[in-house]
C-alpha cells in the first residue's frame, strides 16, 4: 500500500471514526487493523517482475492492497477494540466470544499494537509479544499469522517476530468463536505515562463478526466499547442487534450517535428504536445511521417487522440494505411500522419495495421522515415503498423522493406501488423527485388502492425540487374498478412529467379521481394530457375550486394541455373549478374529449387562457363523446387553427348560459367555436349567456359550422344570449355557416358589435346554408344590431344560395346604430340568390355604403314580409326545434305605440340606391303590412327595384328622404334591351310625406296600382318614365289623376288617431272608393269596413253602433266609462267612435249610456 494512498484513507478514517464513535480519534494501531482487515488478496497479479504473484501474506503484497470502500461501508457487522484492557504482565489474556454474522462471508480478526522501542541491533528488535488465537466451539484453533493459500489454517506455532497478527477464517459456520489474545513476553513499556514499565495495550478489529454476551455488562476494561442503552439506562451493548436480543417487548432502545454497521434481521418484539445522547440516558433528534452495508436478506435489507408487531423508529437513518421485498424495511402482516423523523435510504429490491414493503399491514411516517434514493431492479415495482392490501400514513411534512433524492422503479410506482390498500397523505407530506421506467412516477395504484390527499399534501411539489416521471402517469398511475385518488384541501399533484401520456394524472379501467379544492398544476406530457388522462370507464371529479392549470403536452404533436379524455365510458366533470392555462403543443389547449366519454363543465367552471400552439382547439374539443357545458366559462383561449374556445368535429354538446368571450383561432375558423359535424345547442335559461369578443384571422369570429346540422340558438326566460363583438378577418364576424347548416335562434338572441373583414358582420351563410331567427313571446326576440361588413357586404346577414334566411320576429339593426356595409351592399341583410322570409321583424337604422340599407336581394333573391297578427299558426312555439314554419308570435298593433307598426323598415339608409330595400338581378319581393319610415338614399330611399319584380300590399311608405338623380322613394328601373323587366305592383298602401318623388317609374313595364294613397311627398306623387305599361285604379295621387277608373287628387282627409298618423276621416274621398281590395290592413283591421275597401293602408274603422265596446256580451257600466275615459283624454280609439263621425265625443257616450241598462 503506497504512502499517498494510505494517507489519504487514514484521513477519511479518523472523520468516519468520529461520526461513528462521537468525536474521539482512533488509535494508530487501530486504523492499521482496519485497513489490513480490510484487504483484498491480489493473488495470480503481476509482481512486477513478471510473474505471478502468490497468496498473502508475502514480501510482495503484504497483507494485501487496501479496499477503503469495505472499511468504510462494511457488508457485514464490523466490531472495533479499541485498548480494550492493557496487559501488565506475562500471561495475562483479553477475550471475547463471537459468532459470524454472515455465514457467506468470511471471519476476518485483525491484531495491532504499538510495541515498546527495542534496543540498537536488537534481533529480535521485538520487545513484548502478544499472540492471538481464535478458536471455535468445537475446539478448532487458529493462530496469527499461520496461512496457507490466502487463509488461516490450523496448526503451526504462534508468531514470535511481528506486532500484527491475523486470522483469517475462510468459511465459517453458524457457532460461535473465541477470541483470545495472550502476552506471552513483555520487556518493556507498551503503554506510557502509567507508572508501570512492562505493560501493553492493543486494538483488534473482527469482519463479519457479532458479539455474545454472557451475563451482565459492565462496561469494564475487559469488554468491547458500548453504544446502546435500553429505557435510559446507561450505555451497556456494544450493537444494536445485542441490544433487541436483550430487551423486553415495549421497551425502547436508545442509541448514542455514531454509525452502526448492522442489519438488525427480524424484529419480533414491540420496540421503539430512537437516537439518543452519548450516554444513552436521553432521546436525540438525529445523529444515528444503521447501515446494513448492503447486506442482502428476503425480508428486510435492514429490518423486518415481525407480524403483528409495533415498531418504531425515531430520529434515525437506516441505510444501504438489500431485500427480495423490502430493501431497507418489510413489515409483516398486522403490524405497524411508526417512522418519526426517521430516513429509509439507499435500500434495493429486484422485486417490490426498494425501501418499504408493507404486505396487510401499516406504516406510518412523521415529523419530515423520509425514504429517498431507494430503488426496485430486474422488473420490481414500487421504488420508494409497495403496499399489498395495508396502509401507508405521511404526515408532518413527510416525504417519499425528495429534492435531488429520488427513488427509482424499474417498472411501476417510481415512489409508491399500492395494490389494494391505503396510501393517505396529511399536513404537507410529498411524494417526489421519484422516476418509474414504466408508469406512476409518484404512486402506481391498482387493485382497489386509495390515495387520499388532505392538507396540502403533494405528489410532485415543485418546479425548482422537481416532480416525478414516468412513461404514462408522471405523478400517479391508477387502474381498475375500486382504485381511487381523493385530493382534498389544496392538496396538489403539480410538477410531475410523463413521457408520454398523463404528465399528472392517468386514469383508467373503471379507476375513479376525486379532485375537490385542490391543485393538479405545472405537469407536462410528451403526448397526451399534459394534467390529467382520462381513459376507459375512468371517472374524473373536479370540483369546489379545484384546478387544472399549466400543464402541458410539450411537443409539436402533443394534444390536450389539461386533460385528455379519451375511451368508452370515461367521464369527466368540472364543477365550480379551473382548467386554466394548459397548453397543447400541437391541438386541444384546454380539454380533449375523443371516442364515447363524456365532459359536464358547470357552475362556474372556468376553461380559460388554454393554447394549442400548433393545431385546433383551443379551450375544448370533441370528437365522438358527449359534453354538457352549464353556467360555465370559456375565456381567452387560443388555438393556431379553428376553434379559439371550442372545436367539434363530432359527438354532442350542449351549452346552457355559456360565457365564451376572448378566444381567439389565430391562423383558423372559429374564434369562439368550431363545428365541423355532431349536434350542438347553444342557450341562455336562467342568466345572460355570451359568445363575444372572439376573434379568427379568418372566418366565423363567435362560431364557425359548416356541419350540416342545425346550429341551436336559445334565449329563453327573459334571459339573453349575446353573441356580440366577435370579429372574423373574413366572413361572418359572428357566425358563419355553410353546407346546409341550420341556423335555428330562438329567444332573446341578441347579435352586436361583430365585425367581419369582409361579409356578414353577424352572419354568414353559404353553400346551401339556412338560418331562422324566431320570437319567444312578445318579450324575446332576436336582435341584430350595430354590426360591420368592413369591405364587402351584408353589415348584419350575408347569404349566398340560401333557401331559407327567416325573421319571425325580432329586429335587425338599432335606431341610430344599425348594421353596417361599409362599402358594400345589404346593411342590414345581404341576400344572393337567397330567399328572406320575414314577419314581425323591425328592419332599423342599417347603412349600406353602396345599395339597400336595410336588405340587398340580388341575383334571383327573394324577399317575403308579412306579420303575424292574429293567433299562432301550426303547433305552439316551444314544443320542439322541428317548428320551422312561420311562427312569429301574434302582434296586435293596438297594443303598439302611436307611428310604430308589427313590422317596420325604418330608418335605414344606402349612399347610393334602396335606403330600404334593394332588388337587383331578377330578384323578386311580395311585401303586405309593413311600414318603410326614414329611410335615405340617392334613390329609392324606401324601395329600388333595378331588373326586379315586387309587389307591395297594405304599407305605410312614409318620411323617407332621396337625395340623388331621379329623387323618389320608390324607384322602379328596367335596364332595357332584352335583358329582364322591372314590375312593380302596389295596392292598398300610403305613400305620404316623403322627400321627393312618391314613386317613380323609369325605363319598365311597371305592373299594377290600386287602391293606393299617394300624398304629400315634396315633389310629384307619381312620375313615369318611357315604356309604362302600369294599370292603376282607384288611387288619390297628389298633384294630378292617374288614368284609369276610380282615381282621384283629393285632400285624403287624413286624422291622427291613437294609432298614430294618416288614418282616413269619416267623409275622406278615400273612404268606400274601391269595388276591389286585400284584407287585412296594416293595423290588422278587415276589409272592407264599409260598403267598398278604403284607399291607402288603413281601412277607416269605427264601431258602427255597437256599444259593447270591451266585448263582454252586454252593454254596461265598463263600456260608459272606457268611452268617457277616451273623451277625457282627447283620445280616438275606433272601437269608441260608436256613430263613426271620426272622433270621440258627447255623442258617442250617450248613444253607449242609452244602449245601458242598469
Amino acid at each position: 500500500m503506497s504512502t499517498p494512498h494510505v494517507t489519504g484513507a487514514a484521513a477519511l478514517f479518523f472523520e468516519f471514526w468520529r461520526l461513528r464513535f462521537g468525536g474521539g480519534d482512533p488509535y494508530p494501531e487501530t486504523v492499521k487493523a482496519a485497513f489490513i482487515n480490510a484487504t483484498d488478496n491480489l493473488a495470480g497479479g503481476d509482481n512486477g517482475w513478471g510473474t505471478a504473484l502468490g497468496n498473502r501474506p508475502d514480501n510482495h503484497q503484504g497483507w494485501g492492497r487496501l479496499n477503503m470502500g469495505l472499511v468504510l461501508n462494511p457488508t457485514v457487522a464490523v466490531q472495533y477494540y479499541q485498548n480494550p484492557t492493557v496487559l501488565t504482565s506475562a500471561g495475562n489474556t483479553w477475550e471475547q466470544t463471537v459468532h459470524a454474522n454472515d455465514s457467506g462471508e468470511p471471519l476476518r480478526v485483525s491484531l495491532v499494537w504499538s510495541d515498546a522501542p527495542g534496543a540498537a541491533n536488537a534481533n529480535p528488535a521485538r520487545v513484548n509479544n502478544l499472540d492471538l488465537r481464535v478458536t471455535s466451539a468445537g475446539g478448532t484453533i487458529w493462530r496469527g499469522n499461520v496461512f496457507s493459500g490466502g487463509w488461516s489454517t490450523t496448526g503451526g506455532s504462534a508468531d514470535s517476530l511481528n506486532n500484527v497478527e491475523n486470522v483469517f477464517v475462510q468459511t465459517p459456520s453458524s457457532s460461535s468463536y473465541t477470541i483470545r489474545v495472550t502476552a506471552t513476553a513483555l520487556n518493556g513499556d507498551g503503554y506510557y505515562y502509567n507508572g508501570d514499565a512492562t505493560d501493553q495495550h492493543f486494538s483488534l478489529v473482527c469482519w463479519n463478526c457479532e458479539e455474545i454476551l454472557d451475563g451482565a455488562f459492565d462496561a469494564g476494561a475487559d469488554e468491547a466499547m458500548a453504544f446502546v442503552g435500553l429505557d435510559g439506562a446507561a450505555c451497556a451493548y456494544a450493537t444494536i442487534v445485542s441490544a433487541i436480543s436483550a430487551a423486553s417487548s415495549g421497551a425502547t432502545i436508545y442509541i448514542s450517535p455514531g454509525t452502526y454497521p448492522e442489519r438488525l434481521g427480524l424484529i419480533d418484539k414491540d420496540l421503539v428504536l430512537t437516537a439518543a445522547t452519548n450516554d444513552c440516558g436521553a432521546g436525540a433528534t438525529s445523529g444515528v445511521t444503521i447501515d446494513a452495508n448492503d447486506a442482502v436478506a428476503t425480508y428486510g435489507g435492514v429490518a423486518q417487522i415481525g407480524a403483528s408487531r409495533t415498531v418504531t423508529f425515531a430520529n434515525l437513518t437506516l441505510t444501504d440494505g438489500t431485500a427480495t421485498l423490502g430493501g431497507i424495511v418489510y413489515v409483516g402482516s398486522g403490524a405497524h411500522l411508526g417512522l418519526d423523523n426517521t430516513d429509509l435510504t439507499y435500500g434495493s429490491s429486484p422485486n417490490l419495495g426498494g425501501g418499504l414493503r408493507i404486505y396487510s399491514s401499516t406504516a406510518e411516517m412523521i415529523n419530515a421522515s423520509r425514504i429517498f434514493e431507494c430503488e426496485t431492479t430486474g422488473g420490481g415495482s414500487g421504488g420508494g415503498a409497495a403496499l399489498d392490501e395495508g396502509t401507508l400514513i405521511l404526515r408532518g411534512d413527510s416525504r417519499i423522493g425528495d429534492y435531488t433524492l429520488p427513488n427509482t422503479s424499474a417498472d411501476l410506482g417510481g415512489g409508491v406501488y399500492l395494490y389494494g390498500g391505503l396510501l393517505q397523505m396529511e399536513d404537507t407530506s410529498r411524494v417526489r423527485s421519484n422516476t418509474a421506467i414504466a408508469n406512476g412516477g409518484g404512486v402506481y395504484a391498482l387493485g382497489g388502492g386509495d390515495i387520499v390527499m388532505n392538507d396540502s399534501a403533494d405528489i410532485g411539489w415543485s418546479l425548482s425540487t422537481a416532480g416525478n416521471s414516468a412513461v404514462d402517469g408522471g405523478g400517479v398511475y391508477l387502474t381498475g374498478a375500486g382504485t381511487s385518488l381523493t385530493m382534498n384541501d389544496n392538496s396538489g399533484v403539480q410538477f410531475n412529467s410523463a413521457s408520454a401520456d398523463g404528465g399528472g394524472i392517468y386514469a383508467t379501467g373503471g379507476a375513479s379521481v376525486t379532485v375537490d379544492s385542490a391543485l393538479i398544476n405545472d405537469n407536462q406530457a410528451v403526448e397526451r394530457g399534459g394534467g390529467i388522462m382520462v381513459d376507459t370507464s375512468a371517472t374524473v371529479n373536479v370540483q369546489n375550486g379545484a384546478t387544472v392549470n399549466s400543464n402541458q403536452t410539450a411537443v409539436a404533436s402533443g394534444l390536450g394541455g389539461g386533460l385528455y379524455i379519451l375511451g368508452d365510458s370515461a367521464t369527466v366533470t368540472v364543477n365550480a373549478s379551473q382548467v386554466n392555462s394548459n397548453v397543447a403543443g400541437h391541438s386541444y389547449g384546454g380539454i380533449r374529449v375523443f371516442g364515447a366519454s363524456s365532459l359536464n363543465l358547470s357552475s362556474g367552471a372556468t376553461l380559460n387562457s388554454n393554447q394549442a400552439q400548433t393545431g385546433p382547439g383551443g379551450g375544448l374539443s370533441l370528437h365522438l363523446g358527449a359534453v354538457t357545458i352549464s353556467d360555465a366559462v370559456i375565456q381567452s383561449n387560443i388555438a393556431v387553427m379553428g376553434g379559439g374556445g371550442i372545436y367539434m368535429d363530432s359527438g354532442a354538446m350542449t351549452i346552457t348560459n355559456p360565457d365564451i368571450r376572448y378566444n381567439q383561432a389565430a391562423s383558423g375558423p372559429g374564434g369562439g367555436i368550431y363545428r365541423s359535424g355532431g349536434a350542438l345547442s347553444v342557450a341562455a335559461t336562467t342568466q345572460t349567456g355570451y359568445v363575444a369578443v372572439n376573434t379568427t384571422s379568418t372566418n366565423g369570429g363567435g362560431i364557425y359550422d359548416t356541419s350540416g346540422a342545425p346550429l341551436v340558438l336559445r334565449a329563453l326566460g327573459g334571459y339573453r344570449l349575446n353573441i356580440n363583438t366577435n370579429q372574423a378577418g373574413i366572413n361572418g364576424g359572428g357566425i358563419y355557416a355553410l353546407s346546409d347548416t341550420f341556423v335555428d335562434a330562438w329567444g332573446w338572441i341578441q347579435m352586436t358589435s361583430n365585425v367581419a373583414g369582409s361579409n356578414g358582420g353577424a352572419v354568414y351563410l353559404g353553400s346551401g346554408a339556412t338560418a331562422w331567427f324566431d320570437d319567444y313571446l312578445t318579450s324575446s326576440a332576436p336582435e341584430i344590431w350595430v354590426n360591420t361588413a368592413t369591405s364587402g357586404n351584408g353589415g348584419g346577414i350575408y347569404a349566398e344560395n340560401s333557401t331559407r334566411v327567416e325573421f319571425d320576429g325580432g329586429q335587425v339593426g338599432f335606431n341610430g346604430g344599425g348594421n353596417r356595409a361599409l362599402v358594400g351592399d345589404g346593411g342590414g341583410i345581404y341576400l344572393d340568390n337567397s330567399d328572406l322570409l320575414v314577419d314581425n321583424t323591425i328592419i332599423v337604422g342599417n347603412q349600406a355604403g353602396d345599395d339597400g340599407g336595410g336588405i340587398a336581394a340580388v341575383n334571383t333573391s327573394s324577399v317575403t314580409i308579412a306579420p303575424t297578427m292574429g293567433l299562432l299558426r301550426g303547433p305552439a312555439e316551444g314544443s320542439g326545434d322541428e317548428v320551422r314554419s312561420p311562427q312569429a308570435t301574434a302582434c296586435d298593433p293596438n297594443a303598439l305605440a302611436a307611428n310604430t307598426y308589427c313590422t317596420e323598415v325604418r330608418g335605414n339608409s344606402a349612399a347610393d340606391l334602396g335606403g330600404g330595400i334593394f332588388f337587383q338581378g331578377e330578384s323578386t319581393g311580395s311585401i303586405a303590412r309593413t311600414a318603410f319610415i326614414a329611410n335615405t338614399a340617392a334613390t329609392g330611399s324606401a324601395l329600388e327595384l333595378y331588373d326586379a319584380t315586387v309587389s307591395l300590399q297594405n304599407s305605410m311608405v312614409r318620411d323617407n328622404v332621396a337625395s340623388g338623380v331621379n329623387k323618389s322613394t320608390i324607384h322602379v328601373y328596367n335596364e332595357g334591351g332584352a335583358g329582364p323587366t322591372s314590375t312593380f305592383d302596389a295596392q292598398h298602401n300610403t305613400i305620404v310625406n316623403n322627400s321627393q318623388y312618391g314613386i317613380f317609374y323609369a325605363n319598365t313595364t311597371g305592373g299594377t296600382f290600386d287602391n293606393n294613397v299617394v300624398w304629400g311627398n315634396t315633389l310629384l306623387g307619381f312620375v313615369t318614365g318611357g315604356g309604362l305599361t302600369t294599370t292603376a285604379t282607384c288611387n288619390d295621387t297628389q298633384t294630378s289623376v292617374l288614368t284609369g277608373a276610380g282615381n282621384v287628387s283629393s285632400d285624403p282627409w287624413f286624422i291622427t288617431t291613437a294609432r298614430g298618423d294618416y288614418h282616413l276621416k269619416p267623409g275622406s274621398p278615400a273612404l268606400d272608393a274601391c269595388a276591389a281590395g286585400s284584407s287585412p290592413d296594416l293595423d290588422n283591421i278587415s276589409r272592407p269596413r264599409g260598403v267598398q275597401y278604403d284607399m291607402g293602408a288603413l281601412e277607416l274603422w269605427c264601431a258602427s253602433g255597437v256599444t259593447d265596446v270591451n266585448g263582454s256580451g252586454k252593454t254596461d257600466i265598463v263600456d260608459v266609462e272606457r268611452v268617457a275615459g277616451d273623451f277625457l283624454d282627447a283620445g280616438y280609439l275606433p272601437q269608441h267612435d260608436i256613430n263613426c263621425d271620426g272622433v270621440v265625443d258627447l255623442g258617442d257616450i250617450m248613444l253607449v249610456a242609452a244602449a245601458w241598462t242598469p
